[in-house]
């Protein structure tokens, strides 16, 4: 390929966080695929990807847009290094946006995912970033892949946390 021009980058090791990454969208994926009344399942890094979803505070892509009949699900997967930063800057965007509700699903029952939402929501009840309307409210569902394995993804299994009012 390289005689012929063509530039490419090596595959991940198999053992490498993109490769684990994205073994666990394809694993969720095919999950909700088999959910009852699921109509679409887009999935990060396949083609078509969901849509990127503009806000004030930048673009959002999730990693799963899951399609219900006439309803969306917008599903981030929590698979890597547990960032309190990364995950309040996606949190932030969702909020931003005219998105209600947002799912995310940690890869293991014991990530610190739920405490970490729990703590953004506490922070974002009483101060929003600029480009936040003060009117904004989004509810986010935290699960994990054991979880969601165990029960389904319609199982008593979601913690709930909701910043401002939501219909």
């Amino acid at each position: 390929t390289r005689e012929m021009g063509h530039k490419f980058q090596p595959a991940p090791a198999l053992d490498s966080a993109a490769i684990k990454e994205r073994v666990l969208h394809q694993r969720i994926a095919s999950i909700y695929q088999k959910a009852q009344g699921v109509r679409a399942v887009l999935r990060a890094y396949s083609d078509p990807p969901p849509a990127s979803i503009s806000t004030p505070l930048g673009t959002i892509m999730p990693d799963l847009e899951v399609a219900y009949g006439d309803r969306k699900l917008f599903i981030e997967i929590e698979s890597g290094e547990y960032h309190y930063n990364s995950l309040a800057d996606k949190m932030d965007k969702y909020l931003a946006s005219a998105i209600s509700q947002v799912l995310i699903i940690t890869a293991e029952s014991k990530a610190p995912t739920a405490s970490q939402i729990e703590q953004w929501c506490d922070l974002r009840q009483h101060k929003l970033p600029a480009g936040i309307k003060p009117y904004s409210a989004l509810k986010a569902y935290v699960t994990s892949l054991d979880q969601i394995q165990r029960a389904g993804v319609n199982g008593n299994i979601w913690q709930i946390f909701q910043v401002g009012e939501t219909l």
